[in-house]
């Protein structure tokens, strides 16, 4: 009765509220001394009960400042006013203003990307001593934020820029001149970095034992799946023509070969110099490197398929 008389006076809560982790560890540890001492239980289990149920306001309004604490971030760094701006497709609704800021420019940068991962981290090792009371309930929030801010990512992905235009319509021929990227596609990579760098963040940052909990698979998937909503359909671009020019050279064995060689194949190894030139050099150093793996691989396989 007398920790929740102190619960609810308005002068003590805040600072109660904010050293919640250290009056419930100490409840927990009071409870045990009590249970142990003497050859009998002091306190019955439904004492014990009420006894935390008298803390259980100020542990909700705890953790809803918590749940504040690690999705503010999220909030200040992709806000409502930048994801309203944008169409569904991701482009600026009405166009871009002139004088008015590019997008790209108001995305969170590396640094923003880390101080959110630290901040994260605080919040698990402050409440790291109330395992049972606090720490499952954080544990949750944090994985929650996490896919939060992915969600909000995929939001400004610009989709009228992930896929290739570099062929005719139908054909493995090239278009003339070659088309550059444009800001959606500066845009996407800069996405796609803060996707990679935040999983990068997470895996450094957390600490080993926070790391099957809050990294857990459902976290690395959703922020996987965001990187591959902007590079995949540009490396299935070159993969089908690719296929395609193959399928042309198949068909064409027997017939006196031209002395260029393939154009198909001609056409598409030009798209994959223009493409690594001035759309993959967008993206991070060291970003790529599994994608572009599997495209090699994918190139080799045909290759070796029709000799």
């Amino acid at each position: 009765a007398k920790l929740l008389k102190v619960c609810q006076d308005r002068g003590f809560k805040k600072a109660l509220v904010a050293d919640c982790p250290k009056v419930l560890s100490s409840l927990v540890a009071a409870a045990e001394k009590l249970g142990l001492r003497g050859r009998g239980q002091v306190l019955k289990a439904s004492q014990r009960e009420e006894l935390f149920q008298a803390a259980a306001e100020l542990r909700n309004e705890f953790l809803g400042e918590s749940i504040r604490r690690i999705t503010d971030p999220v909030e200040m760094m992709l806000p409502d006013k930048l994801l309203n701006s944008l169409s569904a497709s991701g482009e600026r609704m009405g166009g871009a203003s002139q004088g008015e800021v590019p997008v790209t420019d108001e995305l969170p940068t590396m640094h923003d990307v880390r101080r959110y991962v630290q901040l994260l981290v605080s919040e698990l090792e402050r409440v790291e001593s109330c395992p049972d009371l606090l720490l499952k309930e954080v544990v949750r929030s944090v994985r929650s934020s996490v896919l939060f801010f992915a969600t909000r990512l995929e939001q400004v992905v610009d989709s009228s820029s992930v896929e290739l235009q570099c062929f005719e319509a139908g054909k493995v021929s090239l278009k003339t001149p070659l088309p550059m990227p444009t800001a959606g596609h500066a845009r996407n990579a800069r996405l796609f970095g803060i996707a990679y760098n935040t999983l990068t963040a997470l895996k450094e940052l957390v600490p080993a034992r926070f790391q099957s909990t809050v990294v857990a698979e459902q976290v690395q998937t959703t922020l996987t799946q965001t990187q591959a909503a902007v590079v995949t359909p540009m490396t299935n671009s070159l993969q089908r023509s690719l296929a395609a020019s193959f399928e042309l050279l198949e068909a064409r064995k027997g017939a006196a070969a031209s002395p260029e060689g393939s154009a198909e194949l001609l056409a598409v190894s030009q798209a994959c110099a223009h493409v690594s030139r001035y759309y993959f050099s967008l993206f991070g150093a060291g970003q790529l490197q599994s994608y572009l793996k599997s495209l090699c691989s994918y190139a080799l396989r045909c290759f070796l398929s029709s000799v």
